[in-house]
């Protein structure tokens, strides 16, 4: 499909499930939500290192999502995947895909050659991802995998031969619980495997989104990185990283609806926008300075101006508040997904384009510094500090 801001709306087929990767939604039954909200307790942290230490892989911003950069096989073979917490699977294209990959297509997020590699193993298994107008299809295969230093023998990703996307079609770097893994067969994802060879101390990793890239962290976190300290809260669905807000303010004028009491949210990369509620959606247009205009079907984003009075967007989790500057929330029009000659849309839109699940997307996340446990089932968060300045800790 054409990019857009709906960016790779990836469903996920197994023999039970259809799952939208960057909506994150599963035909399964919802788990009960915890009880417990959030904690003023930061993020707990070990001055020794593992054998290793924590493994830091940059990121870069593609205007409507980001990448990161692994290697896989032996020699390593490079490629550009895209970063996604709201699934848990790798999976990159196989040079086999000549059809898809015409006309340098793929260049950019790059092809991998079986035969090139010594340590490849190629299973007997079938995968199956299906767009929003596109898929990818191939078989599981397993390969050593090379990133910010650590390597892992026998690290099982898919590998796709039929293949059609958006433009750049780029594969994925999937770090959600290893619950929504796309197999019947469950396996150590990347968060996991890099435990169990010994490379961090705990399965998690920290997010840092900045304009022009950032990091993932895995097994650690950056304290130069965010300002105040990390506020932790529990996770309200086991098999997602998903987190329960309160409210939603614009200059502090109160837009949730106040009957409304704990919402869900996804943390999710992989949406370049955020989405809300039809009523809170409404009433944050309302009690912003500027006009909202129109709602754009093909790309699921309103229209805005680009150059709005000063305005401030803020979620409440728990006793925390934090806060998204409107500018930060203003994404100019691309020419690869411009339904306009010129202009900008507004980065957060409504929940009936993501299957009524509300998404903290992009346009929350650049605002934020947020750790991810997936041991303990929690995220910590506070307000980004951009900065080059730099002081990483462990998780334990």
């Amino acid at each position: 499909m054409k990019f857009s801001l709906l960016t790779i709306a990836l469903y996920a087929i197994t023999a039970r499930a259809a799952v939208t990767m960057t909506r994150t939604v599963t035909a399964e039954p919802e788990p009960e939500a915890s009880s417990e909200a959030s904690s003023t307790l930061a993020v707990s942290v070990s001055e020794t290192s593992s054998p290793k230490g924590p493994i830091v892989a940059p990121l870069k911003n593609e205007q409507t999502f980001y990448t990161t950069e692994l290697e896989l096989g032996s020699p390593g073979q490079k490629f550009r995947l895209l970063l996604d917490t709201g699934s848990s699977d790798t999976w990159v294209i196989s040079k086999d895909d000549t059809y898809d990959c015409g006309y340098g297509s793929c260049d950019y997020t790059g092809q991998f050659t079986k035969n090139q590699s010594s340590s490849f193993h190629e299973t007997d298994d079938d995968f199956a991802f299906y767009y929003l107008g596109g898929n990818a299809k191939g078989k599981w295969a397993k390969d050593t995998l090379h990133m910010g230093g650590a390597s892992l023998p026998d690290f099982q990703f898919g590998l796709a031969d039929d293949a059609f996307g958006v433009d750049p079609l780029t594969g994925i770097v999937g770090v959600g619980p290893k619950s929504l893994e796309f197999t019947k067969n469950k396996y150590p994802n990347l968060p996991e495997a890099l435990k169990e060879a010994g490379h961090i101390n705990k399965v998690g990793y920290s997010l840092y989104l900045a304009d022009e890239g950032g990091h993932i962290i895995f097994g650690g976190y950056d304290e130069a990185k965010f300002d105040g300290d990390l506020v932790k809260h529990k996770m309200t669905d086991e098999k997602r990283i998903q987190v329960d807000y309160q409210e939603v303010r614009v200059d502090d004028i109160l837009c949730s609806p106040e009957e409304s009491g704990d919402m869900h949210a996804l943390l999710d990369t992989g949406s370049t926008l955020s989405y809300l509620d039809d009523k809170t959606l409404n009433r944050v247009f309302m009690k912003m300075p500027v006009f909202v205009g129109d709602f754009l079907e093909d790309q699921g984003a309103y229209e805005i101006t680009c150059n709005p009075p000063q305005f401030d967007v803020s979620f409440k989790f728990g006793d925390q508040n934090l806060h998204i500057n409107g500018s930060d929330l203003i994404i100019p029009v691309s020419r690869n997904w411009s339904e306009l000659d010129k202009g900008c849309y507004f980065g957060i839109t409504s929940a009936n384009n993501s299957n009524h699940r509300n998404i903290l997307g992009g346009t929350f996340l650049r605002s934020v510094y947020a750790v991810v446990d997936l041991e303990d089932k929690t995220v910590s968060m506070a307000p980004i500090k951009k900065t080059d300045d730099s002081k990483v800790k462990e998780l334990s």
